[in-house]
């Protein structure tokens, strides 16, 4: 199900604290919430022209996007084909909810790190996500 809701700005995507703050690049980040804008009841099948559009990049720029959410199981890519056999847009399976929602830390905290005194523990956040992840089994879930 997308995650909409009306505003007086207009419609809007949501995009989880585990993808925006990991180590996906500023366009797999909007990527995804763009993809999370078209999916509907039978998925998100926006073609690639129309996400190099929306994205104001390359159809190069936006086949590197979706490996780096491929890579990482946030999204699966699925071919699709009419009846004569000929190529049709893509399906993007979004994977949600499949790590521990987290608050990221306030920026102004700090931590004792020994190998370089003083550490924002922002900095420490990718490495957090990235346990707690592991520890969830994320690679071996299974949207149904």
């Amino acid at each position: 199900m997308p995650h909409t809701v009306d505003s007086d700005t207009g419609p809007f995507a949501t995009v989880p604290e585990w993808i925006l703050f990991g180590e996906l690049s500023d366009r797999a980040v909007r990527l995804f919430a763009v993809l999370q804008r078209h999916d509907g009841e039978q998925g998100a099948f926006p073609s690639r022209k129309r996400l190099a559009t929306i994205l104001a990049c390359s159809l190069d720029s936006v086949d590197r996007a979706v490996k780096e959410l491929e890579q990482q199981n946030i999204v699966i890519r699925h071919s699709r084909f009419n009846e004569s056999g000929g190529r049709r847009s893509n399906l993007y399976e979004l994977r949600l909810g499949l790590a521990a929602p987290m608050r990221p830390p306030n920026r102004t905290h700090t931590v004792d790190n020994e190998s370089n005194g003083k550490k924002s523990i922002f900095n420490n956040f990718n490495n957090i996500i990235k346990s707690k992840v592991i520890r969830n089994g994320f690679n071996n879930a299974r949207r149904k």
